[in-house]
């Protein structure tokens, strides 16, 4: 029981971080961040 809640705790935690960083990554390179949104697109179609 525990174990799920901190990987839930984590999971909450973890996804707005990473979407931060995806943006400050942006900021510095958008081509690097578009390249990084097509991975992403193309994981999301594969689930």
């Amino acid at each position: 029981m525990i174990v799920e809640q901190l990987f839930m705790l984590l999971v909450v935690v973890g996804f707005p971080i990473l979407f931060l960083v995806l943006i400050l990554l942006g900021l510095n390179n958008r081509r690097r961040l578009e390249e990084i949104e097509k991975k992403m697109d193309y994981l999301l179609e594969r689930k």
